[in-house]
Parts: C-alpha cells; structure tokens; sequence
C-alpha cells in the first residue's frame, strides 16, 4: 500500500509540474515583448524607483544604489542617483555630480550602443534573439523570465536576461554581463505610469556654485 501511495505521489507532483511547465509556455517570448511594447505605447511618462547593483570582474568590487527614473516621451529622461544626476530634453544632456560641484553639458547622442531607458523599453528587443526560461517571483509578482542574446557579435553587452509581470506587462528586472565580463543588475520596486511630468524636469539649471564643463 505503501509502494502504491509513493508512486501515486510521484505521479501527481510530476503532473503537477508538466501542468506548470505547460502554463509557462502557454505564451512565446515574441508575445510577451509585444505586450510589453504595446503597455509602453499606451504610456506618456514613468515614474520608477530602482535598486542597481554591479560587480566588476577583475576587481571584484561590487557596488549597489537606489536611484529614481523620470520618463516621458521622445527622448526626455532624468535619472537621478546618491552619486549623480543624468538628465536630457532630447536635444541637450546634462551630468550633475553633487560631489564635484561639476555638471557636463553635451549634445544629446543616441548610438545604437546607448543605454538610454526608452530606447531599452522600445527598440532593444529587437537586437536580440529571446528566449523564454520560465517563470518566477520579483517582488512577489508573478514575472515571465526571458533570456537575450545579441544578433551582432560586436555587441557590448554579451548576455541580457529580463523579468517581465504577467499583470501589467512592465519590465520589472533587467540583468546583463557586458563585454568586459561585468555585471549589472536592476530591479524595479515601484513603478508609476502616466503622472504628470513638466518638461521642466528635464532640464538642468545649475546655480552660481557649480562649476560648468560645456562639450557642445
């Protein structure tokens, strides 16, 4: 009776877990960036606080912060960190360290390098082949997890893995080794779409004390 019991148990958690695998695949990983794309199309600006965490792999120093990101539609971001502030209107960037007293003033450039966050949001699945692993929990939300790898050798970043939610379709986790063999992880904590956002956030003006690098 025993042997019985333990076979039947064998049987259902393994059931169990083909029911799972299936539910998992039940949607391909061209459809999950799709609905992402589609959930960005449908949003003007994103308010998002992260945490950002990199290990270097020659030094073996790790690093982690908090940092806020500002979005709104085309090309208007300001990122804002302990150590920095990056910002730009689409036309002109700025990089503000409060350490320095020093922000650098440049032309806004985007190449298809750049790590800008709408460009990531929008375009950037579609320099990669996806696959999807599976399933898992980012703060305890249910999150597909995707794996990317670049179609260009040349790529800087060699692997990319992404979490996507299954409720709202927001890019929830984001973890790539770049050419160098670092790594860079972000987790979103809270996410905020369609608040309003002047376009006086993504501007820079710096006051008398701070000293100003010009590279335009």
């Amino acid at each position: 009776m025993k042997k019985y019991f333990i076979l039947i148990l064998f049987i259902t958690v393994g059931f169990s877990q083909y029911l799972y695998s299936n539910t998992v695949l039940e949607i391909t990983a061209k459809e999950i960036i799709e609905n992402v794309q589609d959930r960005y199309k449908k949003i003007n600006t994103i308010v998002a606080k992260y945490t950002q965490s990199i290990k270097f792999k020659l030094s073996k120093i790790e690093q982690s912060f908090n940092g806020t990101l500002y979005l709104k539609k085309e090309k208007k971001y300001r990122i804002e960190t302990d150590q920095q502030t990056i910002l730009t209107d689409g036309v002109t960037s700025w990089a503000y360290s409060p350490k320095t007293k020093q922000v650098v003033i440049d032309n806004f450039k985007e190449d298809k390098n750049s790590l800008s966050p709408e460009k990531f949001l929008t375009q950037y699945p579609d320099d990669y082949y996806s696959n999807l692993i599976g399933k898992s929990k980012i703060n305890n939300q249910d999150a597909y997890e995707l794996k990317l790898t670049p179609k260009e050798n040349n790529s800087f970043i060699k692997s990319m893995k992404v979490w996507v939610d299954s409720d709202e379709w927001f890019i929830r986790k984001i973890e790539w080794v770049d050419m160098n063999g670092n790594s860079t992880i972000y987790t979103v904590k809270k996410i905020d779409a369609n608040v309003d956002l002047g376009n006086e956030k993504f501007q820079f003006k710096p006051g008398k004390d701070i000293q100003i690098i010009d590279l335009r």
